[in-house]
């Protein structure tokens, strides 16, 4: 494809192609005739290219994202996903652009100063702040054992679920939700029919390389719109790892909910992860942590949604499902979650 070509198709200009080139970008191959000839793989990066310069990249940022991954077969999946990143990080912009302005407003209706709702912190680079944010290759490479593997409350969790599939029939229909690394696969008979869905890409891919014969799925349980995100499949079982402690207790029944809705009909919802089984016993085990000066501990509390039993269990009634419980760990229970027919 010639240059006047990719102009009319990709809507940008000879210019803009010269400073991608200049940049490092793209590659084009020069023919016969020394004329500038794009392949297809040129083609997508553009489009990406122009996709993240719309949402603020600079070419220098683009140039780097792409530097980074161009030695793994998934440098395009990767700047798909970094693109994916960058508008979800927008979005949160964007709301948080919204408070700000409508409590500058009901400030000036109340005749006070609307200044210091309008103040923006400063930011870095686009490129900069999502690597922060999401810090994905990190938490990829090896995640239980550089993060978890003397976590003994975690490994005793982990092994009750695998426990628990290993009760199953190898055709029954599982999927496991926020499966990351597929750490809980290890050790396990094949199932037929297992997928694994993440809200990060690098636990992904980590997982596939380590266990192909699986389906791979990118998605946020807690996102509004989760229930797209499998196309209407139901389960046998819907299981669940030390992953509600990491939502926001205002949308632990969005996904609870969510989960419920991809397991069939006298299935079963299977749900390991941190508790309390108050919040008196939550603020208890605040004030020892403040007293031993447990930074590490404190953090946890404060950070981190650990489910609330009483609660939890409440809610899974009111839902009309039959609940199973036991404890697993240190603060770590089960949860045996029968959907009724």
């Amino acid at each position: 494809m010639n240059t006047k070509e990719i102009c009319r198709r990709l809507s940008v200009t000879t210019k803009m192609l010269r400073v991608y080139e200049d940049g490092g970008l793209i590659h084009p191959k020069r023919g016969d005739n020394n004329y500038r000839e794009y392949s297809e793989e040129d083609v997508l990066r553009i489009q990406l290219i122009v996709m993240l310069r719309n949402l603020g990249f600079s070419v220098k940022e683009i140039e780097r994202i792409f530097r980074e991954k161009e030695d793994q077969a998934d440098s395009v999946l990767y700047a798909f996903y970094f693109q994916l990143k960058a508008i979800e990080m927008q979005q949160c912009q964007l709301t948080q652009n919204h408070r700000n302005i409508t409590a500058a407003i009901n400030q000036m209706l109340a005749g006070t100063d609307p200044m210091e709702s309008l103040k923006q912190s400063e930011t870095s680079p686009m490129y900069e702040v999502i690597r922060d944010q999401w810090n994905f290759d990190e938490m990829a490479e090896n995640y239980v054992q550089r993060f978890l593997e003397k976590d003994l409350a975690y490994q005793s969790g982990i092994e009750d679920a695998r426990n628990f599939l290993r009760t199953l029939p190898q055709d029954c229909r599982i999927l496991d939700v926020g499966g990351g690394t597929c750490h809980l696969w290890e050790e396990l008979p094949e199932f037929r029919d297992v997928t694994i869905l993440d809200n990060s890409l690098p636990m992904l891919l980590s997982g596939r390389q380590n266990f192909p014969g699986r389906k791979y799925v990118l998605g946020d349980v807690a996102e509004p719109a989760a229930e797209k995100i499998l196309n209407g499949e139901h389960y046998d079982v819907v299981i669940s790892t030390f992953l509600l402690h990491h939502i926001a207790y205002p949308f632990q029944e969005r996904a609870v909910d969510r989960l419920l809705g991809w397991t069939k009909p006298g299935g079963v919802l299977y749900i390991v992860d941190r508790c309390f089984l108050s919040q008196e016993e939550k603020q208890c085990r605040k004030w020892i942590y403040q007293e031993m000066e447990d930074r590490k501990g404190l953090r946890s509390v404060d950070t981190e949604y650990f489910l609330i039993v009483g609660d939890f269990c409440d809610m899974l009634k009111r839902k009309g499902c039959s609940v199973e419980m036991k404890k697993t760990g240190a603060f770590v229970r089960s949860f045996r979650i029968t959907v009724n027919e």
